[in-house]
């Protein structure tokens, strides 16, 4: 009896995760096109029309991973077991969006992943370009202390250098291989230098959960070194809620601790264009979307279905403090921040900022200043940020329609493509959006040519030789 009712509420468990997480066709991506509707075939088809499938770039793509003693990847302790409830269960949230258990090994993502990325483009465009879709498949490196060692009681998440390359050679018509390196390391000159000997271009920070302050002047070796090598940076700005596990301190999200590396002269993206929004704005879409769960559910108490309002404080809403102000206590929006920085001519070769996330629940009040702002759009990027746009509760169409960003049927026709492939729709809903007219154009979604990391196998082959 003890063994059924575990049972039961092992299934009632995952029921709950796959109505936040993922819950996608078991079909697969590869029938997508044979089961859309017309008129979702019809769309899928127009988001593409005028662009290049073999020059599209994903420059954010998270790879993930559990088994240290095979693969090297590092999960903290408290997302698989612990008494900690809410990693838990955002781990399990995020294993159903990414369509895997706990139990199986790291490649099983991989593959899913790999099979999403080859489906994501129409196959007659595909084949007229010589190619699909190619994604950044993202390193991220243990937090380490100031004295340089490494933190694994601190690490939320740890993807090796090395995981990453080996992706990228075993599937190199679906990966571009990054590094991670935390400025803090003794030997970060070697480590950037062997990656890039091998044709990696591109680091990748999270300062928030690496426990790193970008505008230390401990960074600045790694700085010197990157702008010798012409390495990108690809950086988290704004809040972050996902690797909370170890430690997350949401003030080195700020733009403006950015501009030492900008001064030093390096190349930098900043992630997501700083759009998360944090504090009582998060308790309030979770306890929404709480909400639209039961409401779901057949039968549920009524009592269970009624949760009290609470009091949100907009001014937490991604804010920081404005470190250039006079008033050093003054908060501006980390979009803000970044369109400040920006603004300045002595970075519009250096400056840039990925488009990823924008879409979920806790950013995409922001899209119509990204929108409005075309002065930037020649130095924006496309990003995913998958597995997240694969999370039901942050994916909202509907949400979108409410402010005013997408028609409402074209939200039922993407709705079609999220239920086969998240990450076909993703780019497809970035492509729709639309605010007075104006949408982001195709220079976008196709890869900058300031920042090319794409020819990494050439790169490679000419530094060896």
């Amino acid at each position: 009896m003890a063994s059924y009712v575990r049972n039961l509420a092992s299934k009632a468990a995952g029921a709950v995760f796959d109505q936040l997480g993922g819950h996608f066709n078991v079909e697969g991506p590869e029938v997508m096109e044979e089961k859309l509707s017309p008129e979702a075939k019809q769309l899928f088809l127009e988001v593409y029309k005028d662009l290049d499938c073999s020059r599209i770039v994903d420059y954010h793509v998270h790879l993930l991973g559990q088994e240290v003693e095979r693969t090297g990847c590092y999960a903290h302790p408290s997302l698989l077991e612990g008494k900690n409830v809410l990693e838990r269960f955002k781990a399990n949230c995020f294993l159903s969006a990414a369509s895997v258990t706990r139990d199986e090994p790291d490649e099983v993502y991989v593959d899913r992943l790999k099979a999403l990325n080859e489906n994501s483009c129409p196959r007659e465009y595909v084949d007229r370009n010589g190619g699909h879709t190619v994604m950044c498949g993202l390193a991220l490196d243990y937090v380490h202390d100031v004295s340089g060692d490494p933190d694994k009681t601190l690490t939320s998440l740890h993807v090796p250098n090395a995981y990453s390359y080996d992706v990228a050679c075993k599937h190199s018509a679906s990966f571009i291989p990054t590094c991670s390196v935390h400025p803090y390391r003794d030997d970060v000159v070697p480590e950037l230098k062997k990656w890039r000997d091998q044709g990696v271009r591109m680091v990748k920070w999270l300062p928030n959960s690496q426990d790193l302050n970008p505008a230390s002047a401990q960074c600045d070796v790694f700085y010197d070194t990157v702008r010798e090598l012409d390495m990108i940076i690809l950086s988290h700005t704004g809040d972050e809620h996902s690797l909370t596990a170890g430690s997350v301190d949401n003030s080195y999200g700020n733009p403006l601790l950015l501009k030492r590396a900008l001064d030093k002269g390096c190349r930098v993206i900043m992630a997501h264009c700083a759009t998360e929004v944090s504090g009582y704005a998060s308790l309030h879409h979770v306890v929404r979307a709480w909400r639209r769960l039961l409401s779901r559910v057949a039968d549920m108490p009524s009592t269970l279905c009624t949760i009290p309002h609470v009091p949100f404080r907009c001014a937490l809403q991604g804010t920081f403090l404005d470190l250039e102000a006079a008033d050093r206590s003054k908060r501006v929006s980390g979009v803000d921040l970044m369109l400040r920085l920006m603004s300045r001519s002595e970075y519009d070769e250096l400056l840039f900022a990925d488009i990823s996330a924008i879409i979920g629940t806790l950013r995409a009040k922001h899209i119509k200043t990204l929108l409005s702002n075309t002065d930037i759009h020649g130095r924006l990027v496309y990003g995913s940020d998958y597995p997240v746009p694969a999370i039901n509760v942050v994916s909202s169409t509907k949400q979108l329609w409410m402010l005013g960003l997408i028609s409402w049927s074209d939200g039922m026709l993407l709705n079609e493509i999220y239920r086969y492939n998240p990450l076909a729709y993703d780019f497809a809903v970035k492509r729709r959006l639309s605010f007075e007219g104006v949408r982001f154009p195709n220079s976008v979604f196709q890869e900058n040519p300031k920042l090319m990391v794409s020819n990494w196998q050439g790169a490679q082959a000419k530094a060896s030789s």
